[in-house]
């Protein structure tokens, strides 16, 4: 995964999709891309540091959306957003930010998933332009990864993305076929 190198301790908090822009069916629309930290999560000050001893870090979150087109090709970005400690920004002089990464893939059959419509294999590839944060954090986090999630379409219209490997929760958002997107949950990434 993509933050592997990073200790990650899970906020539990539980806050709804706010809404990213449906695709068009054609592709995400160049200048387009929303801001994740637009609507950020209330900070937790459990993202401070462990025990009491300041830590760098951030409080951080993943949103992605895709249209998803009638060849069955995905098409989109994902982000990872960053409200910085104050730890962080002291040490390095990080302010808030976000990585974004293209998106490309194919939809298919869901994998172990029965409840599931179908899942989203992807290749991610950092977008450099869209990457706000410090330099030498966007080198880090610079390699492409491929992911597969499943898709499960609720019947109060919210939709969950979930890692087809693990069968763990990814976030939630909505889907209409011919776009879907997701939030997960905030949590805290100490560097």
């Amino acid at each position: 995964m993509r933050w592997m190198t990073l200790a990650v301790l899970t906020l539990g908090l539980t806050i709804g999709l706010t809404g990213c822009p449906a695709g068009d069916g054609d592709g995400p629309d160049e200048g387009r891309l929303p801001d994740p930290l637009a609507n950020p999560y209330p900070y937790d000050d459990a993202c401070d540091g462990f025990e009491g001893t300041p830590v760098a870090g951030s409080m951080g979150w993943f949103v992605g959306e895709y249209a998803l087109l009638d060849d069955g090709r995905v098409e989109g970005f994902e982000a990872w957003a960053h409200i910085v400690n104050d730890r962080w920004r002291e040490v390095s002089g990080a302010e808030d930010c976000k990585l974004v990464w293209n998106i490309a893939g194919v939809t298919g059959d869901p994998i172990n998933c029965p409840s599931c419509q179908y899942s989203m294999s992807i290749d991610g590839t950092l977008n450099f332009e869209e990457s706000d944060c410090l330099p030498e954090f966007i080198q880090q986090e610079s390699a492409p990864f491929t992911e597969t999630y499943n898709v499960r379409e609720n019947s109060d219209g919210s939709t969950d993305f979930i890692y087809s490997e693990s069968g763990r929760p990814l976030g939630t958002g909505t889907s209409d076929r011919q776009s879907a997107n997701f939030r997960s949950d905030a949590r805290c990434f100490f560097f």
